[in-house]
């Protein structure tokens, strides 16, 4: 307790040239026993008090005549950092205090205010009510009977733990009516005999008791009991003997483990270690309880249930497994097996193993159909190039795309480009065209079914293509056909990320990107009722829209050149370009069949020409004669395409059939039997 917390603050002082008058006025108003006396400075140098005063009135000395002669020099004074430690302290320097109040100065001894022994003793007076509070409910709420007796042994306090056990104790009563043993003769618990815990009986109640003697100033005061009920002690201490006996049987059972065991808390310290963990440490026990276990093993907080980790440079088989309670994890048990005689065997296998796996992995990643990536689309034109930069931004993340644009315009490359710039490009990627599955059976081959949903269902049942994709991507390809029924489920699967087998009782959580691509507009369909505007919105969180190739014509050139090069390499040609004539016509022409129409044009030429360079008179009369007609007038059909490349075969071979159907690669009697329906 500092002395500035119990001083009254006052700015009250009196210079020795001021008068008498002066100082009476002072008094008057700050109502205090007297003033310090301070020089130019503000330092104290004296006091005035009402004592003084009363001397100059009895001495007739005159009131307007200064203090200079009247007041004294040396005066007691306390800084205001001064601390009192206890109570005890402070009510001894209360008592020692020759003053009526003290004077409080700052570092610079200024006076800043005064302690008055009435405040002093109402500070006393609070903290010792609240130190009294302080101690009522510490003594309340201890697990013990307590009891206050003075020195002649009669009850002055007693807690209620205290009050049940002796059933009832009053204040005022002699210690004796509830203790036999102390019924006559109090002495002994005077003289100090009671200082050791003992055994006493009350009421059939089994009690252990302490009792200590409280002296002051030498004198014996009264007496402190400490009440305990044997039971309670009995029943801890069978506690702790059980706690014991379990700690041992765990120890003795990690003792005959034929692997070395650890068990850790939830932090990962070592709690409990055998001999055989020790040993391949290579430290004693001493020196590994209490420690981190990543000092000796080195675990990771997704650490797999089993693996195989060096301890000690030797290459070991480590298992750990979680201690819960109520779901949460308390501690771990780390296993560490003994050599075994074939581990190099199994390490060797397990690397087999997972060489094996990449291989496949790698395998499916070469056959799923993700055969393109962002490189595999060419262009010039800045729209498609500032596509492909969305492509790379849009792989980092798993949201929905969807792929707009007319039909042959690449959506499905730009679909392969973005799972292959994403972190599932290992992944499975499966194409379904919703557009090519009949209705009745949609359901059931995007979610799978359970054995015996219907009739003619496999046995084991089957996983749908959402199964089939978790983890990677699902390509929902004319995703405008797919009918309303099921795009309510469709929904949930992009809400909940699970899906329900036909058939099926229970939802399976499943991780799939998912990407859909449609020639419709879907906003008219919305409109129309005919597409569900809740699922427009789901998957519509990132749209990419793909020209038509009349709308990128200077691309033109570059594809063409991409499917001569594409096709010299399937039909063993040497073609090497194209003229500027047929060029020109090519990027005159509309396209109503987009890329793909291009790719089929190029291919048709590939099979009448084996090298040189494709000329104007090479190109189909609707893209030299009808520029920009309908591709349903223009194209023709694909009898005609196919007589056309058999009569060129028969050309080219002279009229010789089997050298022409070695050139189409068919048989022979295939060749006869196209010629026979012709």
């Amino acid at each position: 307790m500092r002395v500035s917390e119990i001083m009254l603050a006052t700015r009250v002082q009196i210079r020795p040239g001021d008068t008498i008058r002066r100082a009476v006025e002072l008094l008057q108003s700050s109502r205090l026993n007297g003033v310090p006396v301070v020089d130019d400075q503000g330092k104290l140098i004296g006091y005035f008090s009402k004592s003084h005063l009363y001397d100059c009135l009895l001495q007739s000395v005159d009131i307007d005549s200064t203090i200079e002669k009247h007041y004294i020099r040396e005066v007691v004074s306390a800084c205001e950092d001064t601390t009192y430690d206890s109570l005890e302290a402070l009510s001894q320097w209360l008592q020692s205090c020759r003053v009526g109040q003290t004077i409080v100065v700052n570092r610079e001894n200024e006076p800043i205010g005064v302690a008055t022994q009435a405040g002093t003793v109402l500070e006393l007076l609070d903290r010792t009510d609240y130190l009294f509070r302080e101690l009522s409910g510490v003594i309340e709420n201890v697990p013990a009977g307590i009891l206050a007796t003075s020195d002649t042994g009669m009850v002055t306090m007693a807690n209620q733990y205290a009050k049940n056990i002796l059933g009832g104790v009053q204040s005022g009563r002699y210690i004796g009516d509830y203790l036999q043993e102390l019924e006559r003769d109090f002495s002994p618990v005077i003289s100090g005999n009671w200082m050791l815990p003992r055994k006493i009986e009350h009421n059939a109640l089994k009690l252990i008791a302490t009792a200590v003697p409280i002296y002051q100033n030498m004198k014996n005061k009264g007496v402190i009991f400490v009440i305990q009920d044997m039971t309670d002690v009995e029943g801890v201490a069978h506690e702790l003997e059980t706690v014991k006996e379990l700690k041992m049987t765990l120890e003795t059972v990690l003792e005959v483990a034929y692997e070395g065991v650890a068990v850790l808390d939830e932090a990962g310290m070592i709690t409990l270690v055998n001999a055989r963990f020790c040993n391949k440490i290579g430290k004693p026990k001493d020196n590994i309880i209490g420690e981190n276990i990543n000092r000796f093993i080195p675990l990771s907080h997704n650490q797999m249930p089993l693996s195989v980790l060096e301890i000690n440079a030797k290459p070991c088989v480590v298992s750990t497994l979680p201690i819960t309670k109520e779901g949460n994890t308390k501690g771990f048990v780390v296993k560490i097996y003994e050599d075994l005689d074939n581990l190099a065997d199994i390490v060797q296998q397990i690397n087999r193993i997972n060489m094996q796996l990449n291989y496949y992995k790698n395998e499916l990643y070469k056959v799923n159909g993700t055969s393109y990536t962002v490189g595999s689309i060419v262009c010039r034109d800045e729209r498609i190039a500032t596509l492909k930069s969305q492509v790379l931004q849009v792989g980092r993340s798993n949201s929905t795309v969807l792929i707009t644009g007319e039909s042959g315009t690449g959506k499905e490359l730009f679909a392969h480009s973005i799972h292959n710039a994403s972190n599932r490009r290992k992944e499975p990627f499966i194409k379904v065209n919703c557009s090519a599955i009949p209705g009745e059976l949609a359901e059931a081959e995007l979610f799978g079914y359970e054995d015996g949903a219907f009739t003619g269902a496999r046995k084991q049942g089957k996983p749908g293509k959402f199964e089939l994709a978790d983890c990677g991507t699902i390509f929902l390809d004319e995703i405008g056909d797919m009918p309303l029924a099921l795009q309510s489920k469709l929904l949930r699967v992009i809400q909940d990320k699970e899906i329900e087998r036909v058939g099926g009782v229970k939802a399976r959580k499943v991780d799939v990107r998912i990407i859909a691509a449609t020639n419709r507009d879907l906003k008219r369909m919305v409109t129309e009722g005919t597409f569900r505007e809740d699922l427009y919105f789901r998957i519509n969180v990132v749209e990419l829209k793909i020209p038509p190739l009349r709308d990128r014509r200077k691309d033109i050139p570059l594809l063409a050149d991409t499917f001569i090069r594409k096709y010299n390499n399937q039909l063993g040609r040497r073609v090497e370009g194209i003229t500027e004539a047929a060029l020109e016509a090519l990027t005159r022409y509309d396209w109503p069949g987009n890329i793909r129409e291009l790719e089929n044009i190029i291919e048709r030429m590939l099979n009448y020409r084996e090298s040189g360079l494709i000329e104007l008179q090479d190109l189909p009369e609707e893209i030299v004669g009808r520029p920009g007609g309908m591709a349903a007038k223009a194209t023709q059909t694909l009898a005609v395409m196919e007589m056309e490349t058999i009569q060129a075969a028969l050309a080219e071979a002279g009229g010789n059939k089997s050298k022409a159907a070695r050139l189409l690669g068919i048989s022979r009697s295939k060749l006869y039997e196209k010629l026979g329906s012709d």
